[in-house]
């Protein structure tokens, strides 16, 4: 009696969730089967109606929920395998540690306090907070970061 009393109108009521006839469906007669299996979890409802449409707007809510966190991983999953890379050659090591040698190289010949203000950058840090972080102005920052640049540009060439 509930069932044909309530189905189409809360079928209709999920329908406005999930936009799919049959996920509708499906989602009305799960929470059915589920009163079906535990009556008594009916008991002390005094708002049976409001009940059956809390219950529904949650499940649906649920589904939507789970098939937003499903489309995230298969949306990482094939950018993960698409953009899988081969591994590195032989030749292209060598080129990286080259790079990060020199890249090293050029970084100690930098004075103390532009490797600091370089490094922070590197980080993410910003100009206002590596001045605040050393205690100089952001525009003595933007200077030491330039004259970093500029001492990378000269070290590495066209390697950089």
């Amino acid at each position: 009696m509930l069932f044909e009393a309530y189905f189409d109108r809360l079928r209709r009521y999920v329908y406005r969730y999930v936009r799919s006839w049959e996920e509708a469906e499906d989602l009305v007669l799960d929470l059915f089967t589920a009163i079906w299996i535990r009556p008594s979890g009916l008991t002390g409802i005094a708002d049976l109606e409001g009940y059956l449409y809390t219950a529904a707007r949650n499940r649906s809510l649920e589904r939507l929920r789970r098939l937003d966190l499903e489309g995230r991983w298969r949306a990482r999953q094939s950018a993960a395998s698409a953009g899988t890379p081969s591994p590195p050659t032989p030749d292209q090591e060598l080129d990286a540690r080259e790079l990060g040698a020199a890249i090293q190289q050029a970084l100690d010949a930098l004075s103390p306090r532009q490797r600091q203000v370089i490094l922070l950058q590197w980080r993410g840090t910003s100009h206002r907070e590596i001045a605040a972080t050393l205690g100089m102005s952001p525009k003595t920052v933007s200077v030491h970061v330039n004259r970093a640049l500029e001492a990378f540009r000269e070290a590495l060439g066209p390697v950089g």
